[in-house]
């Protein structure tokens, strides 16, 4: 009897021992086995980031390339205008060929593939379209305009166009600026209110990226205190450009899908007006 219950302690006792090393083999953590980690995500993650922000950087580098490369264009035109306009003054009979107050040569001018259009074109000008609010309220349904004028500069006016609650366009503008839209494109006049000359910055809003930049013929004019307004249209085939100078108003037109000059008129030339 006394064997029994020794044995049957024993038992007991053996099974307790038992049930606890296995208790605690689940219990007590495990070494993590390399199959067992997860993927590393981390450095993918970083690598993501920083691809997108190079790729931020690399459109804003060629972004202001392009300004810096519009601006050269701009001043050696001006230059090539300003040089003509003096040869002219200077020795007015000399034998060279003659130019347009643009400073296109009349030969060049006369070619231009819709000349004959725009020279039977009549003027046409709204002052109140000289605003982008005036621009915005043509663009149609589903656009918002935000100005953020500056105080330090009350002529900087920075615009944010908006449809659907995504900015699709950012320009850093005047109360002056003044754009048209056709189909997906919109197309911005670049131009300093008080100097002379303008360009045209044709801008993909759903690819979210320029198209072209043309620099207009424009007028030849040298001025000191100025003033210089644009009105836009938009056609099946014609950007029209009508620009109000303090030195002369002219017309012209871009073919809008590839931004190329194809008929331009000086209206009227009026240099040396204050």
């Amino acid at each position: 009897m006394i064997r029994s219950m020794k044995s049957c302690r024993f038992g007991l006792l053996t099974a307790i021992l038992t049930f606890g090393a296995v208790g605690i083999f689940f219990l007590e953590p495990r070494p993590t086995l390399a199959q067992d980690k997860p993927p590393a995500q981390e450095p993918a993650k970083q690598e993501a980031r920083t691809i997108e922000e190079l790729r931020r950087l690399v459109a804003e580098l060629e972004e202001q390339t392009e300004r810096q490369h519009e601006q050269l264009r701009m001043t050696e035109a001006s230059l090539k205008r300003a040089r003509l306009l003096l040869a002219d003054l200077q020795n007015p009979q000399a034998s060279r060929p003659l130019f347009s107050r643009s400073g296109l040569s009349v030969e060049a001018e006369a070619c231009l593939p819709d000349q004959a259009v725009v020279e039977k074109m009549e003027w046409k000008w709204d002052e109140k379209r000289t605003t982008p609010q005036a621009s915005m309220s043509q663009l149609g349904p589903g656009f918002v305009l935000k100005l953020e004028p500056k105080k330090e500069n009350p002529r900087s006016q920075p615009l944010t166009i908006s449809r659907e609650g995504q900015a699709d366009f950012v320009w850093q503008g005047h109360p002056n600026t003044v754009f048209v839209r056709r189909g997906d494109v919109l197309y911005l006049a670049d131009f300093n209110p008080i100097t002379s000359g303008c360009s045209i910055v044709a801008f993909d809003l759903k690819a979210g990226k320029p198209v072209w930049r043309t620099h207009l013929v424009g007028i030849a004019v040298a001025h000191s205190k100025y003033r210089n307004l644009i009105n836009l249209d938009v056609d099946d085939k014609h950007l029209t450009i009508y620009g109000n100078e303090m030195g002369g108003r002219y017309i012209e037109l871009l073919d809008f899908k590839t931004g190329a000059t194809v008929g331009h008129r000086v209206m009227d030339w009026r240099p040396g007006r204050p």
